[in-house]
């Protein structure tokens, strides 16, 4: 059974403590004592203590940390070169920021996308509290007056009434559908996150800041851009990006142009693909792509905040009109009828 890949942050903090480890000159075996028990999850402590056991019997290293499936493979292929080239300590501080960063990037999308959320939740609970309560209320009052109930009026109170009597199974379908579209998008292609308007430009600049951060790290440890293509390609998640890149990848082998290539993807903004023609011109593809990783960042971050500081006015404006509108429905009549006394 494949194990759950460990988290960013979890990698992150793996690799940053092994690095302190190999820079303190403790001898191999304390060293990895220290470092099992400088980790801090459950789960880190008993793949760190696996790793020592393995250690203490003689395998190398990079060896040890291979057979842990909860290990990306772009890290463990990162890890051994650098064991062999004698790098290690500077590989993994290297690999601890990088993963520091993905964390940053995907804490910076998901706060984006979650407080939306929470909003719009609460939105539905308010207009479902008036809906449910309220209008039943004004209705009776109406009823009892005599007043004629506007059809608007009506209309509510019928989704009202379907809401109380069958509001769990609404529930139910919603979550089962929810359910069902999360796992057909994570079968099915994932193209439409890289071409949907509004959301596709975002997806590419994510993508591009993720793409050349971990480029510059793969080149930065001495890998050919095709090579480091090659071992990026393994790590990436969206089935749509990854055949686009192995498609790349192969047509780069046979010759094509490198810029033509990464242009012709779609997966990118731009911005980026000129900037990383220009590093392949001029022979600096490593410094492009780290000044790449550095634009993005900020781009990302301004994107981020950006669709934040734009969605909330916006969920309130509409919140506002439908509780303004429902209100409206049945207070007319009650105006009404005050008026004509």
């Amino acid at each position: 059974m494949k194990k759950n890949m460990l988290t960013n942050s979890e990698l992150s903090l793996f690799c940053y403590q092994l690095s302190l480890i190999f820079k303190s000159g403790i001898p191999l075996d304390e060293a990895m004592s220290v470092f099992t028990d400088e980790m801090s999850t459950p789960t880190l402590k008993n793949i760190a203590n696996d790793i020592k056991q393995t250690v203490t019997m003689g395998e190398p290293i990079h060896e040890a940390i291979k057979k842990h499936e909860e290990f990306p493979k772009y890290m463990t292929g990162m890890i051994e070169i650098a064991y062999n080239t004698g790098n290690l300590e500077e590989e993994l501080s290297r690999l601890s920021n990088y993963y520091q960063e993905v964390e940053r990037l995907n804490q910076k999308v998901s706060n984006a996308v979650t407080y939306p959320i929470m909003l719009t939740s609460l939105m539905f609970m308010v207009i479902a509290f008036l809906v449910i309560k309220v209008i039943p209320m004004f209705n009776e009052i109406l009823s009892s007056i005599g007043a004629t109930v506007p059809t608007a009026t009506n209309v509510l109170l019928s989704v009202g009434l379907a809401l109380k009597n069958y509001g769990v199974i609404i529930l139910l379908v919603l979550v089962a559908l929810g359910i069902g579209a999360y796992v057909y998008t994570k079968k099915s292609s994932d193209e439409w996150k890289y071409t949907m308007p509004f959301i596709g430009n975002i997806n590419k600049k994510i993508f591009a800041e993720k793409f050349a951060l971990g480029m510059s790290m793969l080149m930065a440890g001495g890998y050919s851009f095709d090579d480091a293509l090659e071992i990026y390609t393994r790590s990436v998640e969206s089935k749509f990006a990854y055949e686009k890149l192995k498609q790349a990848q192969k047509n780069i082998l046979d010759g094509n142009d490198v810029s033509q290539e990464i242009e012709k993807l779609g997966l990118f903004p731009s911005l980026f693909t000129k900037m990383l023609s220009i590093g392949y011109k001029t022979g600096e593809m490593e410094n492009s792509l780290t000044k790449i990783a550095s634009v993005y960042k900020m781009e990302v971050e301004k994107t981020m905040d950006k669709v934040t500081s734009s969605i909330e006015p916006a969920l309130i404006i509409i919140l506002s009109l439908i509780v303004g509108v429902i209100l409206f429905s049945v207070m007319t009549p009650l105006i009404g009828i005050i008026s004509s006394l």
